[in-house]
């Protein structure tokens, strides 16, 4: 099984849309119309975080 890319104690659930990365359940978030992103992504694409 795939372990988060961020946390490496838990097991990935899914996928960045964007970047790729692997997620677990609380680095994933679900963006009505773009689907599922990893939180950095998700701040970038809310103009809170750069690249």
């Amino acid at each position: 099984m795939a372990h988060c890319d961020e946390h490496y104690d838990a097991d990935a659930v899914g996928v960045c849309r964007d970047c790729s990365r692997r997620t677990c359940e609380p680095c994933q978030v679900e963006v009505r119309r773009l689907g599922t992103l990893c939180t950095h992504c998700a701040l970038v694409r809310a103009g809170l975080r750069r690249r």
